[in-house]
């Protein structure tokens, strides 16, 4: 079994790098790379222009995805490690709350204008009952760990309470430690995952 998990951690690097290297991106794309694997959506480059929000002051929101025909949005916390390392860093999924405060409950003109507009846009899209499932993503190439498992029960605790304030409140909340493709059928391994 553990010849062929390494092969599988191999086979997604090397797919990640090459779909990295060709569109040349940043390491947040591994958040959109996930979602591809996810939802398998068409127009990738525009996925990528309106989804990675990081950079300097992201809010700790690295991607913001809103897809209103399956009435889905993904705010994904991107680590991508340079070296081996025993487990993903917990403080990157706990940075998940402060992503969910600053896009769900905070006043659109405290957010730094790059963030406004897909704020709004979000914010639109769960009042108008346009998103029933939101996903929280924390997406990394490291193992998982009991303490990023821990974060993220909080950070579902967080979303619960921020969603439970807009008057459609009724949106499905998952969150999950992403961290590598297994087979073409998994799309991904998590660490911890509510909801379908």
């Amino acid at each position: 079994m553990r010849p062929m998990m390494d092969q599988a951690v191999r086979d997604w690097r090397n797919a990640f790098d090459v779909w990295k290297t060709n569109y040349a991106l940043p390491d947040d794309a591994i958040g959109v790379f996930a979602i591809n694997l996810r939802f398998y959506v068409d127009d990738i480059q525009t996925i990528v222009v309106e989804a990675i929000t990081g950079g300097g002051d992201d809010k700790k929101c690295d991607v913001l995805y809103i897809d209103k025909e399956r009435k889905i949005a993904v705010i994904a916390q991107c680590y991508v490690s340079r070296k081996s390392r025993p487990a993903a860093p917990s403080d990157k999924a706990a940075d998940l709350n402060g992503a969910l405060i600053w896009l769900l409950s905070t006043d659109l003109d405290r957010l730094p204008d790059a963030l406004q507009g897909r704020a709004d846009e979000l914010r639109a899209a769960i009042n108008g009952g346009e998103i029933k499932q939101f996903y929280i993503w924390y997406v990394h190439n490291l193992p998982c760990s009991k303490n990023v498992k821990d974060e993220l029960l909080t950070v579902e605790t967080t979303a619960r309470a921020a969603l439970d304030s807009y008057p459609s409140g009724l949106v499905r909340i998952s969150t999950s430690s992403l961290r590598r493709s297994v087979t073409s059928n998994s799309n991904a391994s998590t660490c911890r995952q509510n909801g379908p």
